[in-house]
């Protein structure tokens, strides 16, 4: 009985992750669809792409940090091919989210960030 609980609490805190997922992506599409036109300063300094960058690194973290709990938890698996399998789908899944929100983030918020970054440093340096 208790695996079947770590089971059902295991499903539940991936379809949160993944509801939350979904709809962070979704309005993030949206986000990308505006500022895609625009400079980067524009979207580092006027846009709210600097809030939609730190609720991506959280989102990956937090599926990270997920990913790390099944992975210490395989040796309490039940020899149950049902358990096994239910942690391969949910890790799965996982990666498929995490690697969707970098994806949606990297292009053009990400570049943005770097790219403002990265001239700022220059001129930084050449300054001193």
């Amino acid at each position: 009985m208790k695996s079947r609980f770590h089971d059902w609490g295991k499903v539940s805190c991936f379809l949160l992750y993944s509801t939350i997922s979904a709809i962070y992506c979704h309005k993030l599409i949206s986000l990308n669809s505006e500022i895609k036109a625009k400079s980067y300063f524009f979207i580092v300094a006027e846009s709210p792409a600097i809030v939609y960058f730190f609720r991506a690194v959280g989102l990956v973290t937090v599926g990270i940090a997920f990913l790390a709990y099944l992975y210490a938890q395989r040796w309490q698996l039940s020899l149950r091919g049902s358990s096994v399998l239910i942690a391969i789908i949910i890790c799965l899944g996982t990666v498929a989210w995490i690697v969707r929100i970098i994806f949606l983030i990297q292009n053009p918020i990400l570049r943005a960030i770097l790219a403002v970054y990265i001239i700022g440093t220059v001129v930084t340096a050449s300054n001193d």
